[in-house]
């Protein structure tokens, strides 16, 4: 049995999944990998992480939204643009940066969602206790639990802007009712102090609808498959 071999054995299921993972899963690789193995979409990364800083730096929010099939890149993009942009003075002194991964769905509610970029930011942010704050949300109604909610991630972001990442956006927008989009559209426009960068595998009602909080909301940029020698290129690379 080889050294990589026994090696292998010797670790937990659990162990072994993350091995497997970093191996396929972007969010998990290193930036400088993920910037060596990037095609085609070098002026578009550009484009939208400056995007993003100027959002941060001036009262003009940009929203983007980038679609396309499965395996197309799009966390790919996403990692890096979280990578930069987390990297950038500007950011670091004047925003707050929320990765709402893909894995990370299951809300239902306007409450619900506030609650799991509030956990999100206690991650990142641990010396703003916000956990220890949210548990006495429990003992409120719905509506109490909202407001307190709303204010508690409002009082955390101070005069920062609030950059949120956030993955399968359709999957998020399929499960919140109409009322909790028109509630979380609410909250950013009374609100400006927050910039969504999001994915979709493809445009979705509560985007494309007239009817809907988020019509006209995103910059939408399909991203392109890769041609023959783009695939060659990556190949290489």
């Amino acid at each position: 049995m080889s050294a990589a071999n026994s090696t292998a054995e010797a670790l937990s299921p659990t162990a072994k999944k993350a091995m497997y993972l970093s191996h396929f899963t972007p969010s998990m690789m290193q930036p400088e990998t993920l910037h060596a193995m990037l095609v085609q979409r070098g002026p578009l990364l550009q484009r939208t992480v400056e995007s993003v800083v100027h959002s941060v730096k001036t009262t003009a929010k940009h929203h983007h939204l980038f679609v396309g099939p499965r395996g197309i890149g799009k966390t790919h993009l996403i990692s890096l643009i979280h990578h930069q942009i987390s990297q950038n003075p500007a950011v670091k002194s004047k925003a707050m940066i929320a990765w709402m991964r893909e894995e990370e769905w299951g809300v239902t509610s306007f409450m619900e969602l506030i609650l799991r970029i509030l956990r999100t930011l206690d991650q990142t942010h641990p010396e703003l206790g916000i956990e220890a704050q949210t548990q006495a949300l429990y003992d409120l109604s719905i509506a109490q639990a909202e407001e307190q909610a709303t204010q508690m991630l409002l009082q955390a972001m101070r005069d920062k802007t609030l950059v949120i990442l956030l993955e399968n956006l359709d999957d998020l927008f399929n499960q919140l009712k109409p009322t909790s989009q028109k509630q979380l559209r609410g909250l950013i426009q009374n609100h400006p102090q927050f910039v969504l960068v999001a994915t979709t595998p493809s445009l979705f009602t509560a985007v494309t609808s007239q009817n809907s909080p988020f019509y006209g909301f995103f910059d939408i940029d399909p991203l392109e498959e890769l041609n023959f020698e783009e695939v060659v290129e990556l190949l290489e690379k």
